[in-house]
């Protein structure tokens, strides 16, 4: 498709839609085939783009580029946003999408040619300190983790130090998968991981911790403090829950994300959310945990039979606590 990869005539566009089911049957089984009405707006804005791009408006080439690749998603739309980041001067964006056009064309008969480009690229970008990787997975959209800290979702692409990372990919629904990776200096990389599907079966059952308490008598006020802190664990719990229900939708709204940069802010407020959630949760068992004792400790004082128990028993998404014995 050099023609079209080229900037060519609007003409050229009409030939080349028509093989745009096959350059998306790769991702065929995530989305439905274009139509008719797609393909006239994918060509509708590849054809601003052009003009744009004649103009030197690179920007604006860039956006139109893109729209009508989230349209359909063909090799061609890859390439020329290349060309114009390549114009604009940003050699990351141009590297990224020179690699995309490739890796959905990878019988490209200018093949020789753009991997010249890339290679170019990427001594740019060693000269920078850095090199570029890109993350995929099946399914797409699971949040990417790079030495532990969330970037983005897959198809994920960014730049890192050389060297070696950890990468961990995290869907809900989905196992965790972690992958080292050492990343060259002076070559691009890419991985392409699969998920599996968490078998809730196979969970383990929660583990408890048992702590007991025996006493003869208990101080008048110990049952209202023991239901104040038990009160308190539960506004707790509640606010653990609030905050992970925030936390799920914007990992839903970053899968979503029409590009890397809104991709991003999800993923930032994601972790803001899943670390009040982390803390509120913490809280909550803790003054459920020392609520509960000493409501054991005030019953137990009026019944002379064996010790009463209480253990406190926390799973993936909930604690409780459980209490035995005579009171």
């Amino acid at each position: 498709m050099p023609t079209f990869a080229r900037l060519a005539p609007v003409a050229a566009l009409v030939a080349t839609l028509a093989f745009a089911d096959a350059a998306i049957a790769q991702s065929a089984s995530e989305s439905a085939p274009p139509s008719d009405a797609d393909k006239a707006r994918a060509m509708q804005k590849f054809e601003e783009g052009s003009r744009a791009f004649d103009q030197k408006r690179y920007k604006d080439a860039i956006d139109l580029f893109l729209e009508a690749d989230l349209i359909i998603q063909n090799p061609a739309f890859a390439y020329n946003a290349s060309l114009a980041y390549e114009a604009m001067g940003d050699v990351a964006a141009a590297l990224r999408w020179a690699r995309e056009y490739l890796y959905r064309s990878p019988k490209a008969e200018d093949r020789a040619t753009v991997e010249a480009s890339i290679r170019k690229y990427e001594v740019r970008l060693r000269e920078k300190g850095v090199q570029q990787l890109t993350v995929r997975s099946t399914p797409s959209g699971a949040t990417v983790h790079v030495d532990g800290s969330p970037l983005g979702v897959t198809p994920w692409t960014g730049e890192l130090a050389p060297g070696d990372h950890v990468i961990e990919l995290r869907r809900r629904g989905y196992a965790d998968v972690t992958k080292e990776v050492e990343l060259a200096a002076d070559r691009a990389a890419q991985i392409e991981l699969t998920l599996t599907e968490r078998d809730e079966s196979a969970k383990a059952g929660p583990a408890p911790v048992a702590g007991s308490a025996e006493v003869n008598e208990a101080p008048g006020w110990l049952l209202p403090l023991s239901i104040t802190v038990i009160a308190a664990g539960a506004a707790s719990g509640g606010a653990a829950i609030a905050l992970e229900v925030l936390r799920g939708q914007e990992e839903d709204a970053a899968r979503e994300s029409a590009t890397q940069v809104e991709a991003m802010d999800h993923v930032e407020t994601m972790q803001d959310f899943q670390l009040g959630a982390r803390i509120a949760a913490g809280v909550a068992g803790g003054l459920v945990l020392i609520g509960g004792t000493l409501l054991v400790v005030d019953f137990a004082a009026f019944d002379e039979a064996p010790p009463a128990t209480a253990a406190a028993t926390c799973g993936g998404s909930f604690c409780g606590l459980t209490l035995s014995g005579s009171f």
